[in-house]
């Protein structure tokens, strides 16, 4: 995805965790004028100057914006359009994919893979080796609020072969929470509920994305997890669209390897058989 934000846009200059101007907000917001969805994107008030700290509410439309629920960004096999809190605000059941993940695979969980899927020393989204452009470890998306923008040009390992945006694993038990679905759609800053990462997909259902808490408070329904990486509802797979506009059913039994080269899009590895 490329759109250009000014530095210094998101709020106190860093990644977390919204935009003070719609110029920052997310990948799927930037698109509803190419999905038949100008309407909503003409509430965004892009005309007045960011304010960083103590934001009157809805002072640029965000919430006018979040209130609109998308139906294409709700995938039918998981739920229906629906909103969340007092507002009530919508989300998005799919990711724009932001490379290689230097850190967890859960935050605060220290389970960081062994290379080459993982990389130590820990790291977090709010740093820059996750913001999506670092070389050799770049993402479609990217954070754009120190002026970076992506480039088709950057896609050295071809279109074809790089993944855009997927679907985002999401357990039924948390929808509307957790640091993957706790966000409208269109701010939500550069967190897990508009990215993920290239860490092996898992479908809802999977044990493993199950954890809640912390290693030392687990399976505390209070505390927030963030999953890093992308899944679906769908027993069997998880559907991604590529940089060529193609999208392709992935089976979770994909080598992890291939899916990590398909997430990067400058490894100097081509993804091989991703279906």
């Amino acid at each position: 995805m490329i759109y250009d934000e000014p530095a210094g846009q998101y709020e106190s200059g860093t990644t977390c965790c919204n935009a003070a101007s719609p110029n920052g907000w997310s990948h799927w917001f930037h698109v509803l004028p190419y999905i038949e969805q100008q309407n909503v994107y003409s509430l965004a008030k892009f005309e007045l100057p960011p304010i960083h700290n103590s934001r009157p509410a809805n002072y640029n439309g965000e919430d006018s914006v979040a209130r609109v629920l998308i139906p294409v960004y709700y995938c039918p096999s998981r739920r229906k359009p629906i909103g969340y809190g007092g507002t009530p605000l919508g989300r998005c059941d799919y990711a724009g994919c932001a490379g290689f993940y230097q850190g967890e695979v859960h935050e605060n969980w220290g389970d960081i893979p062994a290379a080459p899927l993982g990389m130590s020393p820990r790291r977090n989204e709010r740093t820059h080796e996750n913001y999506g452009n670092t070389p050799g470890r770049r993402g479609y998306i990217l954070w754009p609020a120190e002026g970076a923008v992506r480039r088709i040009a950057e896609v050295s390992d071809g279109t074809s072969n790089s993944i855009m945006a997927a679907e985002k694993c999401l357990p039924r038990s948390r929808y509307g929470r957790d640091g993957g679905d706790n966000e409208r759609w269109n701010n939500a800053g550069w967190d897990e509920c508009v990215i993920r990462y290239h860490f092996p997909p898992l479908p809802d259902q999977d044990k493993r994305v199950m954890v809640t808490g912390t290693p030392s408070t687990p399976n505390d329904g209070s505390t927030n997890v963030w999953r890093r990486y992308f899944g679906s509802s769908h027993p069997g797979s998880v559907n991604a669209v590529f940089g060529d506009g193609s999208v392709r059913s992935v089976s979770f039994t994909v080598d992890p390897l291939v899916w990590m080269r398909a997430c990067v899009i400058d490894d100097g590895a081509e993804s091989g058989n991703i279906n």
